[in-house]
């Protein structure tokens, strides 16, 4: 199985401490192999089906990490909660560098110099990039066809269509509106 890091959703520092170890088969490691193996040798019945087998993997592997990682010291304990509460809180339009900082209780400079000094991307791009792949998750939902690309960028907390076919184009290289019709026309 591979997945990107950034799919985890777990903070930089927690995935290199957890990749450093080994993991053995007990709790959400067994699950996960049980649930690649099943899929690999019963094969998936739909494009559909296989994409959410997909993100269950990725969530029981993130468990598995996330797991993994512990004990956490007091900051990174505090990381992972904020990465939390970003991911639960992603459809609020407050959703914002200062609101985070103070459902932590911490000063906006406190929550960026401690938290995420060390990491790739700071707490507004990762709050951008994972409504951006919500976003492209939703677009490729079949199911999702008939939401308009505005009502499914409002669903993550982006309120304007111009900024999010800005972000989409300048993250994936193509409007949403093309995305969705290329993708549409590919499954077809």
């Amino acid at each position: 199985m591979t997945v990107q890091r950034e799919q985890l959703s777990l903070p930089e520092r927690t995935l290199d401490k957890a990749f450093k170890q080994l993991f053995a088969s007990p709790g959400a490691g067994e699950i996960l192999m049980q649930l690649i193996d099943s899929s690999v040798s019963n094969g998936a019945a739909s494009k559909e089906s296989s994409e959410l087998l997909g993100h269950a993997a990725i969530d029981l592997l993130a468990g598995l990490v996330y797991e993994k990682a512990a004990p956490y010291a007091h900051d990174e304990a505090l990381r992972i909660a904020v990465h939390s509460y970003i991911r639960e809180n992603l459809a609020s339009f407050n959703l914002s560098v200062e609101h985070i900082a103070r459902a932590h209780r911490l000063g906006v400079r406190t929550l960026h110099r401690r938290l995420f000094q060390h990491e790739e991307i700071g707490v507004a791009e990762l709050i951008r990039t994972l409504r951006l792949e919500a976003v492209y998750r939703d677009l490729r939902d079949p199911r999702l066809q008939n939401l308009t690309i505005l009502t499914i960028g409002m669903n993550h907390g982006i309120q304007s269509q111009a900024h999010l076919t800005r972000l989409f184009r300048a993250k994936y290289g193509v409007t949403p509106a093309v995305f969705r019709r290329d993708h549409a026309n590919s499954v077809a």
